[in-house]
């Protein structure tokens, strides 16, 4: 399993676009932090753009395995299957880890919000679920993993804003992302709250695992994939 990260982390240098991608992430992770200090955790909009930044090697990879690099290894069909899912793991945990510590912060500086702080958490281990699945997806059949992302958000985004309404909260645009913690308000403790994000992430990696290996002598869906990489697709 070690030895396979390294791998994947050590091919991501002859991924298609990368450079161009990098720069969108980090752009990407500057707002995330942005707006999780604006918000103080009441919105999980920042933390959101954090957790999709595990989606940019996992889209390396499948262009990896594409490559000529790729084509005599013995890892070729684990760039579509295992590594995807264990670099997808590896770096949530990171990510994640370090949103809990935020998390800590605020709501010693915010007591009064701690409930919509660990609300907002726990919404968040639920998008990055449903974010695992997305990318287990969409490199394959790109059409029903948005529609799974946009039923998500519909779904979830109507629930919250119809508990904010009934708060006596303004409801607008951006504060779908804050009223979706509104719906795990006083759910559980912070401690609680830690661990079901944890679980969450083992469990969303193990469900992209399978279906990676359910769906991998599919073919991969141009619509996934930037210009670089649409050349190389029948």
């Amino acid at each position: 399993m070690i030895g396979q990260c390294k791998y994947a982390f050590r091919m991501l240098r002859y991924a298609f676009g990368i450079k161009g991608n990098s720069v969108a992430a980090i752009i990407m992770m500057a707002a995330g932090l942005f707006l999780e200090v604006v918000s103080h955790g009441t919105s999980f909009l920042g933390s959101f753009f954090l957790v999709v930044l595990s989606m940019f090697p996992v889209q390396f990879l499948y262009s990896i395995s594409l490559s000529d690099h790729a084509a005599s290894s013995p890892y070729r069909k684990r760039l579509q299957t295992s590594m995807p899912a264990l670099m997808n793991l590896t770096l949530n945990i990171g990510i994640f880890t370090l949103i809990i510590i935020i998390r800590a912060v605020e709501i010693a500086l915010f007591p009064e919000d701690a409930k919509l702080i660990i609300g907002s958490l726990l919404m968040l281990s639920i998008a990055e679920l449903i974010i695992t699945v997305y990318t287990g997806i969409v490199f394959k059949y790109y059409i029903l993993a948005t529609i799974i992302l946009v039923a998500f958000f519909t779904i979830f985004g109507a629930i919250g804003g119809w508990n904010m309404a009934a708060q006596d909260e303004m409801f607008g645009f951006y504060s779908v992302f804050a009223a979706m913690g509104y719906i795990f308000m006083g759910k559980t403790s912070f401690a609680g709250a830690v661990v079901i994000s944890y679980v969450l992430l083992f469990a969303g990696a193990g469900f992209q695992y399978l279906v990676s290996l359910a769906i991998y002598r599919k073919p991969l869906s141009k619509r996934a994939q930037g210009a670089a990489m649409k050349r190389y697709l029948k």
